[in-house]
């Protein structure tokens, strides 16, 4: 052992060690090398981050050659050994992403790479990076289920959902699986061709709703029409189709999405009513200010926001409204306490509210504002809000804190300036000195070190100089930029060259976190795009962290890494696409309000997960608003329909059953709304329990107030029916044959007449024979046969056996009703008993004889035509 101190020499070399062993150990990634071939040799290098990627520390790693296998999840075991053994058979690059177990159980996706290349004696060996790509792997599966969901919702709605586009003949992108139900048709047949639609289109105003579809895509308007459609086995049904266009960035309309529902039964009964154009409203904002309204409630709840707050904040005015607080939360640190205590004083004893402060715009700008508010109180004194005006003072607080930094800045020089007078001669010779005495030995270990950085597959290493008197004159930049992005470390350290290379869109915020690196000595992980030398652009994961500060402390070196992530970002934007595709779907959907569901802890609670935005224009209320309080959806139920509305929706959380129900809310504005409410169960709890519904309302106020309409008319016609002094009946005239009738409806007085009810004669088809007396069967029969021939009116008079055997004449007239196409639809007749008539004529001798089974009934049956 010795005492004596090392001199500056030693303390050169080992610092120069320790950087490039820093340079490797500190990269956030793990390296390694193996020899190929037999699988019973250990590691020959790997860096300590494996103790943290995998629990074992680098020496357990080098001492155990079958620690890997060990260690590979077993799901992926066979797969990975495959490839192992492929790779070490054709030499060809190991490129692959798998999991790892962790020590502790947890388990951690990797991405490996490794190449063969041959160390400084010629020997081939595997040189490898093990990168932990676990965060974006939940990030991905997070992604890919939020897209399911979506996807879900969309394919659930109980109608269907298509998107098409709008130039030439329109093309379906997306129709939903509920097509084959309604149509016939599987979603692939539209698809594949353009023309089946409109060409199913048919009936009268078919031209005019095909007329009406080619002008709604050329103007991107929204479109609501009804038609009739020809199903693929050749019947009809109607389509209410809503629709609206979708633009690109710059304006055009590209797309049209709508959903169209089969309202087949409520156009047969309320034939032919169209429904009422949506209102729209608008409103136009110009104040160069933010404009504000917030609840007096002491959390400063947005009632309302100009849209001024886009232009200065980047928000928009819907996040804005759905985050109760976001003004808060945009508070710049520093101001924050000061501003909320303020705010809070203003809610406490009324007065003005008035105050500079900062708020953290969406790219993270700094935005100045004067912030002036006045309480609105009612006629009685009692607050209602806060109305009031936010004025963006930043280039006003710019100009002052410029002049501010120009004076600090001035007397910084000149104490710095006055310092380093002083130390330079000393600095310069102790430099000198010490370069002298490490020269060999830097560039053994520089060989040493630079050997392994240099082969690490799919990573640049590099290390970034900010003091350039320091003993790293140079910046370096490893080989392999060469690879990642088509330049030679010469030309990568041509100046600025490659801040030019980064994307446009990614240059100020790559500069901002390496200027405040520089001044803080904070690491950064950015992902960002370079231009290739071909072209291409490339996805990097950029990582750095400090090396070394100067000896007054400040950052001096950082070494860093790049890493190619292209593949990755390309796929997660393919993920991103789609769900923002089945997103757009789902929120776009024209007069639909999706929603999902938690099953809660008592029936009355049920939290509302999610809403789309459409419940606004179906029922006046906010996102916001509705997803507030778990129980908020439920008191907006009228009060007639919810007690049934509870049971239902308690029924579906204990059994998982579905929900359909159509019943009342109470619109925002106070209007009674009807919806038709259907929701099935796509989750279950981790006991088993139902938990995650997915559901859809629509608004059928108008289909509802015509039901009732047709329903009152029904009653008033009913009673009449009923009420007339003869029996009433329908006959429904076979679609196929127009001689061939079956009884559909008979009034009730046909039990007076003749004994018989009105569901024993409907449900007998054949009762006409039986019921006419047999020597007047043949008459009835030919004027049956020659009205249904020809189509004009029967008119006959004959006997009919009652139920207790008497007999009862009758005088029975139908005239045939057509649709509009002219095809023969029912036969409406009547009844009268004229048995009365007939007795007394034969009081008066008119008959000259008795009447066969004469009765003094006052009442007959009807005949029914078969």
């Amino acid at each position: 052992m010795s005492d004596v101190s090392p001199g500056p020499a030693e303390q050169g070399d080992r610092s120069f060690d320790a950087r490039y062993r820093a340079l490797v150990e500190q990269i956030p990634a793990v390296t390694y090398v193996i020899p190929p071939g037999s699988p019973d040799l250990p590691c020959l290098h790997v860096s300590p981050q494996i103790e943290r990627l995998s629990g074992y520390t680098p020496e357990q790693w080098m001492a155990d050659p079958h620690l890997w296998e060990r260690t590979i999840h077993p799901d992926d075991l066979d797969r990975v050994l495959a490839e192992s053994r492929r790779v070490d058979d054709t030499d060809q690059p190991w490129h692959i992403e798998y999991r790892l177990v962790h020590r502790s159980g947890e388990v951690v996706w990797v991405h490996d790479r490794a190449s063969i290349l041959p160390d400084g004696a010629g020997v081939r060996l595997w040189h490898g990076v093990l990168l932990d790509i676990t965060a974006q792997k939940l990030a991905q599966e997070a992604q890919r289920e939020s897209e399911e969901r979506y996807r879900a919702l969309v394919e659930q709605i109980p109608a269907v959902v298509y998107l098409v586009t709008v130039d030439g003949q329109p093309e379906t992108i997306y129709v939903s699986p509920s097509i084959e139900d309604v149509t016939g048709f599987p979603p692939s047949a539209f698809q594949d061709d353009p023309t089946l639609w409109p060409s199913r289109v048919v009936g009268e105003g078919a031209d005019a709703a095909l007329d009406r579809w080619k002008e709604a895509n050329a103007t991107g308007a929204r479109l609501e029409h009804e038609y009739q459609f020809v199903r693929a086995d050749g019947t009809r049904i109607w389509f209410k189709d809503r629709s609206i266009g979708l633009r690109d960035a710059t304006g055009a309309t590209r797309y049209r999405q709508g959903i169209a529902s089969d309202v087949s039964d409520r156009k047969i009964r309320e034939q032919r009513l169209h429904e009422s154009e949506a209102m729209y409203r608008a409103l136009v904002e110009n104040i160069p200010a933010v404009v504000y309204i917030l609840a007096p409630d002491g959390d400063g709840s947005t009632l309302y926001v100009s849209p001024h707050v886009e232009r200065l904040l980047g928000y928009t005015r819907q996040e804005w409204l759905d985050q109760p607080d976001i003004w808060m939360e945009l508070l710049h640190p520093d101001d924050r306490e000061r501003v909320l205590d303020a705010y809070d004083r203003a809610n406490e004893t009324g007065e003005g509210f008035a105050e500079e402060y900062r708020l953290i715009a969406h790219d993270g700008r700094l935005v100045w504002f004067r912030d002036d508010a006045t309480l609105v109180r009612d006629e009685e004194g009692r607050p209602q809000l806060w109305q009031g005006v936010r004025l963006d003072i930043t280039d006003q607080k710019l100009a002052e804190e410029g002049l501010r930094t120009a004076r600090d800045e001035l007397d910084l020089r000149v104490r710095d300036r006055t310092t380093s007078l002083e130390d330079a001669n000393e600095m310069m010779m102790l430099e000198i000195a010490e370069r002298k005495a490490t020269e060999g030995r830097l560039r053994r270990a520089e060989a040493k070190y630079r050997g392994l950085v240099e082969q690490i597959p799919g990573a640049v290493a590099y290390i970034w100089e900010i003091d350039p008197t320091s003993t790293f004159a140079d910046a370096y930049t490893s080989p392999a930029i060469e690879q990642l992005l088509g330049y030679t470390v010469q030309e990568w350290h041509d100046g600025d060259f490659y801040l030019r290379r980064v994307h446009p869109d990614d240059y100020d915020r790559i500069l901002a976190a390496t200027r405040r690196s520089e001044h803080t000595g904070e690491p950064y992980d950015l992902e960002v795009r370079y231009l290739h030398k071909d072209g291409r652009v490339v996805w990097v994961r950029e990582r750095a962290a400090l090396l070394e500060r100067s000896d007054d402390g400040r950052p001096k070196l950082f070494n860093a890494v790049m890493i190619d992530v292209t593949e990755r970002k390309q796929a997660e934007d393919r993920v991103r696409a789609a769900e923002d595709r089945q997103r757009a779907l789902l929120e776009q959907i024209p007069g639909a309000v999706a929603y999902v569901w938690e099953a809660g802890s008592d029936g009355a609670a049920s939290p509302v997960g999610y809403i789309s935005p459409q419940v606004a224009s179906v029922l006046g209320y906010t996102v916001a608003e509705w997803t507030a309080r778990a129980g908020f959806w439920r008191e907006r139920v009228h009060p007639d329909d919810r007690d049934a509305v509870i049971r239902g929706t308690g029924r579906c959380e204990e059994t998982g059953e579905p929900f359909a129900m159509e019943y009342r809310y109470l619109a925002k504005d106070g209007r009674v709304v009807w919806v038709m409410d259907q929701a099935l169960l796509v989750e279950r709890g981790v006991d088993g329990g139902p938990w995650l519904f997915q559901g859809v309302f629509f608004d059928i106020t108008e289909r509802k107030q015509y039901e009732r309409q047709i329903l009152e008319a029904e009653e008033r016609y009913r009673t009449l029916v009923e009420q007339i002094p003869a029996i009433v009946y329908v006959e429904a005239v076979d679609a196929t044959d127009p001689t061939i009738s079956r009884v559909v409806f008979v009034s009730p007085q046909v039990q007076e007449v003749l004994g018989y009810s009105s569901d024993e004669l409907v449900s007998e088809p054949n009762h006409l024979q039986r019921l006419i007396h047999p020597d007047d069967w043949p008459g009835f029969a030919e004027e049956d046969r020659r009205s249904s021939r020809t189509g004009s009116p029967f008119s006959h008079e004959y006997r009919a056996i009652a139920k207790d055997g008497s007999i009862v004449w009758l005088q029975s007239r139908a005239t045939l009703i057509r649709d509009d196409e002219g095809r023969p639809r029912f036969w409406h007749g009547i009844a009268i008993d004229i048995t009365p008539r007939l007795q007394r004529e034969q009081g008066s001798g008119a008959f000259g004889g008795s009447i066969p089974g004469g009765s003094d009934r006052k009442t007959v049956a009807p005949p029914t035509r078969d």
